[in-house]
C-alpha cells in the first residue's frame, strides 16, 4: 500500500496531498476502532447488551441514529413501505421467488428499509418481512415463521404455484434463525423442528452479520448436498459482535460495522446479485 501512493505521488504531485491525507484518517480511523473494540471487550464483562449497544453506537453512529429514528415507523399495524409484505401478488410476481427478510435481535422490520429501496426496483420477486421477539431464540420465533411462510405460500398457492421457494435474509439473530429453520435438526428448547416439511421451503440464504462455523458448515453439509450452492455470507469489516471471518464458499467482507452491512450500498448490489443468479 505505500509503494502505490509512493508511486503516485512520484507519477503526478498535484495528488500529493490526497493519498496523505487519506493515509492519515485511515491510521486514525483504525486507532480509533482498536480503541472502542478494547473498550467494549471490558464492558463485556459487566453487561454484554451495554457493550453492544454503546460500542455499536460509537463504531457506526450514522447506521445506529438511522435505526433509532427509523423505529417509531413499525408501530404501523401494516408494514408496507416499498411494497413490502403484499396482501396480493400479481401472476407475474407469482412466477419469481418470493423474499422473506429477519430482522435481528433488538431491532426491527425497518432495519430493511434501506435494502427494500433497492429491491424494489431490482425486479425480484414479491419482498416480505416479519416482526420477532428479542432475546434468545425460542420455539415462539418458529412458530412465528412458520405462519408467515404459510402465508407467503397461501398468495403463490393462488395462482397455481403450490411449492415455491423462499430465499431468506438474516441479520445477525436473524441470520442465526433462516440457517436453523433451513438445516438444523435441533432446535430451540430442544423441540425438534419439522425440518422435511420447511427445508424444501427454502431457497437461498443469504446472512449478514451472522457466520456459521467449520463444524456447522461440516454438518449442514452433510445434511444437504446443495448447501454450498444456497449460503451467502456478508460480513463486517468492522464488526465488534461478529468477529469471526466467513468460511463458506461465497462469502464476502464490506468496510462496515454490524450494522453498517444494512446501509452497504456493496452489500446490496451483491445481494442482489445472489438473488438474481
Amino acid at each position: 500500500m505505500a509503494t502505490e501512493i509512493t508511486q503516485s505521488v512520484k507519477s503526478n504531485t498535484s495528488h500529493h496531498q490526497t493519498p496523505r491525507s487519506e493515509t492519515c484518517c485511515g491510521r486514525i480511523g483504525n486507532l480509533y476502532r482498536k480503541i472502542i473494540i478494547q473498550f467494549v471487550d471490558w464492558m463485556k464483562k459487566w453487561s454484554f447488551m451495554c457493550a453492544a449497544a454503546l460500542g455499536t453506537l460509537l463504531i457506526e453512529p450514522g447506521p445506529a441514529l438511522r435505526s433509532g429514528l427509523s423505529f417509531p415507523l413499525t408501530w404501523k399495524k401494516q408494514f408496507v413501505y416499498h411494497t413490502l409484505n403484499p396482501k396480493k401478488i400479481t401472476l407475474e410476481q407469482a412466477q419469481k421467488r418470493p423474499i422473506l427478510m429477519i430482522h435481528g435481535n433488538y431491532d426491527r422490520q425497518t432495519a430493511y428499509l434501506p435494502l427494500a429501496k433497492k429491491l424494489k426496483t431490482a425486479d425480484v420477486g414479491p419482498i416480505y418481512t416479519i416482526s420477532l421477539p428479542s432475546g434468545a431464540i425460542t420455539k415462539t420465533d418458529y412458530q412465528l415463521l412458520s405462519e408467515k411462510i404459510a402465508e407467503i405460500k397461501a398468495q403463490y398457492s393462488e395462482h397455481g404455484v403450490d411449492d415455491p421457494k423462499i430465499d431468506l435474509i438474516g441479520h445477525s439473530r436473524g441470520g442465526h434463525l433462516a440457517q436453523s429453520i433451513t438445516w438444523a435438526e435441533e432446535l430451540a428448547d430442544g423441540d425438534r423442528y419439522y425440518r422435511r416439511e420447511r427445508a424444501q421451503d427454502i431457497g437461498k440464504v443469504i446472512t449478514l452479520g451472522s457466520v456459521l462455523d467449520q463444524e456447522e458448515i461440516d454438518r449442514y453439509r452433510k445434511i444437504d448436498p446443495n448447501f454450498d450452492d444456497q449460503t451467502f455470507e456478508i460480513v463486517g469489516k468492522y464488526d465488534i459482535l461478529v468477529t469471526a471471518p466467513s468460511l463458506v464458499k461465497t462469502g464476502i467482507a464490506v468496510d462496515t460495522g454490524h450494522l453498517g452491512i444494512l446501509h452497504s450500498d456493496t452489500a446490496h448490489r451483491q445481494i442482489i446479485e445472489w438473488l438474481k443468479a
